[in-house]
């Protein structure tokens, strides 16, 4: 028998007078690999770094072209997991769907926190999570590498809900299969 998974959304806010979507995704309240003593490194694992060189289409502004630099000397062996994953990827998987699992809100939050958006002056988009997403091929923005060149606003929503709202102003990261709240 297949499992039924409850609908997850996404919203994306806009706020007035602009055009970029601010992502909007709910606090993660509890540990994402509580069990590991090293999540969300590895066992001798470094932890990556930032590495860059000036952006030459920014001229005047500090930005930079930006990677994470990984550890070279740094092999994942299943035998030193502390979770038995047999893979990172395996173990970031198990990350990515914890955290889209919470961080989303159920059917039930959605109107209430976009009306909630909306009193503020936001003009308010829904995004159904996929199922592919939930089972761990995307990251939020809120969980991903945040930049200094990052627009990131927390809000205490509707029963005590923390809001994060995180854009790159740059770009509208908003799916066109977004509906208007």
């Amino acid at each position: 028998m297949k499992k039924v998974v409850a609908a997850r959304y996404l919203l994306w806010a806009v706020p007035p007078g602009e055009k970029v979507s601010f992502e909007v995704s709910r606090e993660v309240q509890t540990p994402i690999l509580p069990e590991c003593p090293t999540s969300p490194f590895c066992p001798q694992e470094r932890i990556r770094r930032l590495s860059g060189q000036p952006d030459p289409q920014r001229k005047g502004l500090r930005a930079s072209v930006v990677s994470f630099e990984m550890n070279p000397d740094f092999v994942f062996r299943p035998a030193d997991c502390p979770l038995a994953f047999p893979s990172k990827e395996a173990c970031y998987r198990s990350i990515n769907r914890k955290a889209i699992q919470e961080g989303t809100f159920p059917e039930a939050l959605v109107k209430p926190v976009a009306n909630f958006l909306k009193a503020l002056g936001y003009k308010v988009f829904s995004e159904r999570v996929s199922r592919l997403d939930l089972e761990g091929d995307r990251i939020l923005m809120a969980h991903g590498p945040i930049f200094h060149f990052h627009d990131l606003r927390c809000e205490h929503g509707p029963g005590g809900i923390v809001l994060y709202m995180i854009r790159n102003p740059r770009e509208d990261e908003r799916p066109p299969e977004c509906r208007e709240m």
